[in-house]
């Protein structure tokens, strides 16, 4: 079972949104709800404190049945994070969130938290917007990309022994990646196919593909 989560942070657009539609169980985690409904698109289930759902909308979609599950708005966790709960169980191999950035910065670290919940249990997990797609990677890997595309490469808890990245702008040949280290920051994919080898990680990597690319 794959599952999508619709958060409150900037809302995907309609095409990103369109991409995910089908083959989902989609989960709208409070606000998200709003932007489901902007686009036409029944939610399998509402979950959150609701307290950010225009309260026609809530309604309407309660009307046709849409399943939901209130919690206090005092609670030890996030709305996402409850999507996510949510997700793991109903015994999902796959969880897509769609608005998990954009906004608040701490909801968008508190949601990279949330890719390493999942990786821990064994379910693929990928935060996408517009122009940024992320996912962690426990081993080498061939991911696929468009030449031009950036990527870009963290470790956040540990060293990462002998990565060799191949068919990129910038490739590496066994290097040490420390936690925090930018290094691999901005890369370009050369190919199709771009190769990512290493002792074990789990790597948190970032496919980009901005029209115009602003180096901070």
């Amino acid at each position: 079972m794959k599952s999508l989560i619709i958060s409150g942070g900037t809302p995907p657009s309609a095409d990103l949104l369109r991409n995910y539609e089908n083959g989902y169980f989609i989960i709208a985690a409070d606000s998200g709800t709003n932007v489901l409904y902007k686009y036409k698109i029944k939610p399998d289930l509402i979950i959150g404190d609701l307290d950010s759902i225009d309260k026609n909308i809530l309604n309407e979609y309660l009307k046709n049945g849409t399943e939901f599950k209130k919690f206090p708005k005092h609670k030890d966790f996030s709305d996402t994070q409850l999507g996510v709960y949510e997700a793991i169980e109903r015994e999902s191999d796959e969880v897509v969130i769609l608005g998990g950035t954009g906004g608040r910065t701490d909801h968008l670290l508190a949601n990279i938290n949330l890719l390493y919940l999942l990786n821990e249990k064994g379910i693929r997990g990928k935060i996408c917007d517009d122009n940024n797609e992320m996912f962690l990677i426990n081993s080498p890997i061939a991911i696929q990309g468009k030449t031009g595309e950036y990527f870009s490469i963290f470790s956040m808890g540990t060293d990462i022994k002998e990565i060799t990245i191949k068919n990129c702008k910038y490739p590496l040949d066994k290097y040490h990646l420390y936690p925090r280290d930018s290094l691999i920051l901005s890369n370009e994919f050369t190919d199709s196919k771009l190769e990512v080898s290493f002792d074990k990680g789990p790597l948190i990597f970032i496919k980009s593909w901005d029209i115009i690319c602003n180096r901070i």
